[in-house]
């Protein structure tokens, strides 16, 4: 298991709340804002794994 996995695998499931008057698409955007907070809170609260996970990326490498 890598940081990133285990960092991920405590993060909780937020299921989609279906919500009287709410398109899919106001949904959707719901669902995006909160996976940018959650990316924004891993930077915040881990930037090591972070830079781990950027640095993979740019190199190519295979994730661990």
């Amino acid at each position: 298991v890598n940081e990133f996995d285990a960092v991920i695998s405590e993060e909780p499931d937020r299921p989609l709340l279906q919500s009287p008057g709410k398109t899919p698409e106001m949904l959707a955007a719901s669902a995006s804002a909160l996976a940018l907070e959650d990316a924004r809170k891993l930077t915040r609260d881990n930037p090591a794994a972070v830079a781990s996970i950027v640095k993979t990326w740019i190199s190519g490498e295979a994730p661990a």
